[in-house]
C-alpha cells in the first residue's frame, strides 16, 4: 500500500513539475513579435495561413508573395511597436470585438473591430 501511494505521489510530482502551460488562444507576442520579413507564429497566424489555404490559388496573388507580411498583420492589431513601411501598430487588444443586439444594430459605442477597420 505504502509502494502504491509513493508511485502515485512521486508520479503527480513529477507531472505537475514537467507540464508545461498551453496557451489555447494567442498571437505570435507568445513567441516573440518577429519582424515583417520573419514574423513570430501564434494561433492568429495559423488560422490565417489555413484561410489563405482555402483560397483558389487563381485568387491567392498578393497573398502568395507576401505571406510573411500578411502572417504579420496578425499581431499589428496587438504590436504597439511593430510598423510596416512607416505604419505602425494599434496596440488595439480591446477592440477586437463588435457586439450586436438581437436585432443586428450596434450595441452603443462596441463597434470597435468595425471603426478601426474603416480607419
Amino acid at each position: 500500500m505504502k509502494k502504491t501511494v509513493l508511485i502515485i505521489a512521486f508520479t503527480t510530482l513529477f507531472l505537475l513539475v514537467s507540464i508545461q502551460p498551453s496557451v489555447s488562444w494567442n498571437n505570435d507576442h507568445v513567441t516573440g513579435w518577429g519582424t515583417a520579413d520573419n514574423p513570430g507564429y501564434g494561433t492568429h497566424d495559423w488560422i490565417a495561413e489555413e484561410a489563405y489555404k482555402l483560397l483558389p490559388t487563381s485568387t491567392r496573388g498578393w497573398l502568395t508573395d507576401n505571406l510573411a507580411v500578411y502572417l504579420w498583420g496578425t499581431s499589428a492589431p496587438d504590436n504597439s511597436g511593430g510598423s510596416y513601411e512607416g505604419v505602425g501598430g494599434y496596440e488595439d487588444t480591446g477592440k477586437h470585438h463588435n457586439y450586436y443586439n438581437i436585432d443586428g444594430t450596434f450595441v452603443t459605442d462596441e463597434d470597435d473591430a468595425s471603426t478601426r477597420a474603416q480607419e
